[in-house]
């Protein structure tokens, strides 16, 4: 039997995941629309599936915490996050990232935030 608190901290660590997933997927779509990824070949629509699924994935998270459900959130938050990072070090598909471009640094703390609160 699970006590009341374990319960507690579980269910707010996955809301909280949740949120930062959502957040994650918000500025995901933000960069693709309004910062002209949706210009780059590959990237572009991969940022807009990230940005369809980490608010799809995050809104179901809310209703229903799943491990299933929880694992898929902390896989797509961290892949997106190591892509980040492999854009920035070696580039991704042709394309070079940089820790100064908009919202990467806040992207990738919500990505690293959700995927580890998503785990827990």
């Amino acid at each position: 039997m699970t006590s009341p608190l374990l319960r507690s901290a579980r269910c707010h660590a996955n809301l909280a995941g949740a949120t930062a997933l959502i957040a994650s997927g918000e500025i995901h779509g933000y960069l693709f629309f309004a910062e002209g990824y949706h210009a780059v070949p590959v990237i572009g629509p991969l940022f807009a599936s990230q940005a369809v699924a980490g608010v799809v994935l995050g809104l179901v998270l809310a209703r229903a915490a799943r491990r299933a459900l929880r694992l898929a959130g902390a896989a797509l938050a961290l892949f997106s996050a190591a892509g980040f990072l492999a854009s920035d070090a070696v580039g991704l598909f042709g394309f070079h990232d940089t820790l100064a471009a908009p919202g990467a640094v806040l992207a990738l703390i919500v990505e690293v935030a959700a995927g580890v609160l998503l785990v827990l």
